[in-house]
């Protein structure tokens, strides 16, 4: 006696098969339509992003905002750590700062952080720019980064309030 099933028989298990599988999804209530992964969050900032300048031009008309870190709070507000120049010049006093700001989570500036969604620091004569940021368990907000000032480059950190 062989133990394979008759042609028939295997014909019969494939459509009972078939059938709990129509049937199944017949029962599966259709998903909305989302937007496909990947794309631009158009509830983001104007169109699913946001550009911020940070200084004036000076009268040369120079600046230069960059951002190098970011974080997200368990708030959904957005942190952005990096560098922007003051006065138009890039190195000593007013030169590149170290820069953070934060948006809220529809891309908008965060009035509450620094009075106007941005704080700088200046460790003195030099550029520095923030290259990485972190918040701690108590929401206080680390970045740490680098200062050059001539031919010395040191690493330097700052902590800020939430």
């Amino acid at each position: 006696m062989s133990s394979r099933s008759s042609p028939g028989s295997m014909n019969d298990e494939i459509a009972r098969k078939f059938h709990l599988l129509t049937t199944a999804m017949l029962l599966v209530p259709a998903l909305p339509a989302a937007a496909a992964s990947g794309q631009v969050d158009m509830t983001f900032g104007d169109s699913g992003r946001t550009v911020v300048n940070l200084r004036t031009p000076s009268t040369s008309g120079t600046t230069v905002d960059e951002a190098t870190a970011f974080a997200v709070q368990p708030d959904g507000k957005i942190l952005l750590g990096g560098s922007s120049t003051t006065n138009g010049v890039f190195q000593g006093p007013g030169g590149v700062d170290f820069s953070l700001l934060r948006l809220l989570p529809d891309g908008t500036l965060d009035p509450s952080f620094g009075g106007d969604g941005l704080v700088t620091t200046d460790f003195s004569n030099g550029a520095e720019s923030i290259k990485g940021v972190a918040v701690q368990e108590d929401g206080k907000i680390v970045a740490a980064g680098q200062k050059t000032a001539g031919s010395f480059t040191d690493l330097v950190i700052a902590r800020y309030l939430p």
